[in-house]
């Protein structure tokens, strides 16, 4: 199932580098509709913060979206990457070969084999966007020992003289310029030499750290570098190691891991060999990691793990179709769209049951995936974050990829989940129309505001509501979803306490419009907030200012 993955569509430099966005007239819509015409109000109250809504929710895996806060380099290649010759291995996904192929989606030259250089490159180029970095650290055991685009032939899995290995700590010697000679990579040694060149997390430097990826598919992903099956106590001794190593060099970053693949991997790390003796204790694999980190970290006097990441692509499907898998028509039609656009629910709604095999396995009850995994992490290693560092919901160039992105934009800003969108193609101007929603609507550099705001149940199978203020309440921002196909949705939002007519102004994306336009019509201040008619399947953003 991960051949649809690492690296599957990259744009280059240039197409990364441009900004698709409209930028429209910023005048303030005051469009006559008379509040009379929709139906009753939804009250908002200011006071009602659920919390800060942090630039981790925000974050992408490839340069498709200039305006992403955070940028991941992670992914299947990093498995394998050799910083010390900057050479990486693709794994089931190209036929296993050791190459810098890695070296061309930044544009680096093919045959740029120095320390580090497709590292350095990304985040050079997040610098430049004003993005955050997170760097993905090998710990499966071995990695590349040449760069020379020849496949690793099953003979030549490792040891043997095409890998070599990963160690945590070096054991003795100056920590700097990378020695070819010893046939290991050392961990603390990759981050001192990114450190002295970009500076320590709390220097603007680096701050988040991952540890490898997706280790329960390591034997299948990367059967020559890791031939077995990866088990519980092995992941999580060298998550410890690598993280503490990590930590001594560079105490102010965050460790992010372990990057479980999805529900196999929570539930027992795809089958790992001694899953029924820990499950036994701790239920299912999410548990033991954090409670073995949690052990740790005490033992070390020092938090080794910040954000638990579990990786989600949607297993829902509609007419027999995941919706986040496939190309084509048939993954447009309509019961493909409607399941697309409803699967975020999946993430947080206790009433919602999708179509998938996970449901099927889990006694068809609610998903609930955010609050089901923030429980686990409240009664194993309160204080970490909850991470979705990889996700997409397919159909990055039509509507329903819109909308159900940016529903999950806005559920990870409420739940405080740190989110990587992982594009699958690069027409995914739906996905790119999502982000800006959020982050730059009127082309401009407006966003979303960084309070959340309590939002009464609504209908969250015809719509998403998610609103926030500014931290002096003189600007509010709100995001309209209407997930009716044939229906538009009428709704009247004020906001508790405050009674004047507010300047306002919209912006939306629709079926036929990636680019968000001006909202010019159906649009209008009321006392204390707006009203606002949608069309089907739209999403709209409303900022309001305190005049």
């Amino acid at each position: 199932m991960h051949l649809r993955r690492l690296f599957i569509v990259f744009v280059s430099l240039f197409a990364m580098l441009e900004c698709s966005c409209s930028k429209p007239s910023v005048t303030e819509s005051r469009t006559a509709v008379e509040p009379a015409e929709f139906e009753a109000g939804l009250i908002l109250d200011l006071d009602k913060v659920t919390g800060m809504i942090h630039d981790l929710c925000y974050g992408v895996n490839q340069p498709l979206i200039p305006e992403a806060t955070l940028r991941r380099i992670g992914g299947n290649r990093m498995t394998g990457y050799n910083w010390e010759i900057n050479a990486s291995n693709s794994g089931n996904d190209a036929n296993h070969s050791n190459d810098r192929w890695l070296n061309g989606l930044v544009g680096l030259g093919k045959n740029n084999r120095q320390p580090a250089a497709w590292i350095q490159k990304n985040i050079e180029l997040h610098r430049a966007e004003k993005a955050v970095s997170l760097v993905t650290l090998p710990i499966a055991g071995y990695v590349v020992a040449d760069g020379n685009g020849k496949s690793v032939g099953k003979r030549e899995a490792a040891p043997s003289p095409r890998w070599v290995k990963v160690i945590p700590k070096k054991p003795k010697g100056e920590l700097g310029a990378p020695d070819l000679r010893d046939r290991s990579i050392f961990a603390d040694e990759e981050v001192t030499w990114l450190v002295s060149r970009f500076g320590s997390a709390s220097d603007g430097g680096i701050k988040y750290y991952g540890l490898d990826n997706e280790p329960s598919l390591w034997s299948e992903t990367h059967p020559r570098l890791h031939p077995e099956k990866a088990t519980y106590q092995e992941v999580v001794s060298k998550a410890v190691a690598t993280a503490a190593a990590v930590i001594d060099v560079d105490p102010e970053a965050q460790i992010v891991g372990p990057a479980l693949y999805g529900w196999y991997a929570h539930v027992g790390l795809q089958k790992a060999a001694d899953r029924n003796k820990f499950n036994k204790v701790h239920g299912n694999f999410s548990a033991f990691y954090l409670s073995e980190m949690a052990k740790a970290s005490k033992e070390k006097g020092k938090r080794l793990l910040h954000i638990f990441d579990f990786h989600w692509y949607p297993e829902a499907q509609g007419g027999g179709m995941r919706v986040s898998l496939g190309d084509g028509e048939n993954m447009v039609t309509p019961e493909v769209v409607e399941a697309r656009i409803q699967s975020p629910r999946s993430l947080w709604d206790p009433s919602y049951v999708e179509d998938s095999w996970v449901t099927k396995t889990n006694s068809n009850q609610p998903v609930e995936l955010i609050p089901r995994m923030q429980k686990i992490i409240e009664e194993n290693y309160p204080g970490t974050r909850f991470g979705i560092l990889e996700y997409n919901y397919g159909a990055g160039h039509h509507i329903s990829g819109g909308l159900a992105t940016a529903d999950v934009l806005g559920i990870y800003g409420r739940y405080g989940v740190a989110g990587c969108l992982w594009a699958v193609r690069d027409d995914n101007d739906f996905e790119k129309a999502a982000f800006r929603l959020y982050l730059n609507y009127d082309g401009q550099g407006s966003r979303f505001c960084e309070n959340s705001l309590e939002v009464p149940a609504t209908a969250p199978e015809k719509e998403s509501i998610y609103a926030s203020r500014s931290q002096d309440k003189n600007r509010m921002t709100v995001v309209v979803l209407n997930k009716q196909a044939d229906a538009a949705l009428e709704k009247q939002i004020q906001f508790k306490h405050y009674q004047s007519e507010p300047a306002v102004r919209a912006f939306r994306f629709g079926p036929d419009q990636p680019q968000l336009e001006l909202v010019t019509a159906d649009l209008k201040p009321i006392a204390g907030g707006f009203a606002i008619k949608c069309p089907p399947h739209s999403a709209t953003v409303v900022e309001l200012k305190v005049q």
